[in-house]
């Protein structure tokens, strides 16, 4: 079964996940088949708690949805993450009736 998880870069100044798909069974950082993506969640110069920092996501939605299609299974934070996309980006997407019909 193919799961759509998070991944701690190995790098530990950097404050953030890689968004992967990898096989059920590997470990956390272990082998993976795709990166879709990644997310920030701090400002690199942010060295104290207090200062606010900001969530940089950056996803390749065309991928994930192919992964999604085959049958990959998001974990419960990413599937939290996708609905909140969901919402955020509803009204600004094109709907499937614009598209144009290309054969």
């Amino acid at each position: 079964m193919l799961r759509i998880r998070l991944q701690r870069p190995f790098n530990d100044t950097v404050s953030g996940y890689h968004i992967i798909v990898s096989n059920n069974v590997s470990s956390r950082d272990g082998k993976f088949i795709e990166k879709l993506g990644t997310i920030h969640t701090k400002s690199p110069g942010s060295k104290t708690k207090e200062e606010k920092g900001y969530t940089l996501l950056r996803l390749n939605h065309e991928r994930t949805f192919y992964w999604l299609k085959r049958g990959a299974q998001p974990t419960k934070r990413l599937r939290k993450l996708f609905k909140f996309l969901a919402k955020i980006f509803a009204n600004s997407l094109p709907s499937p009736d614009d598209a144009p019909n290309i054969r």
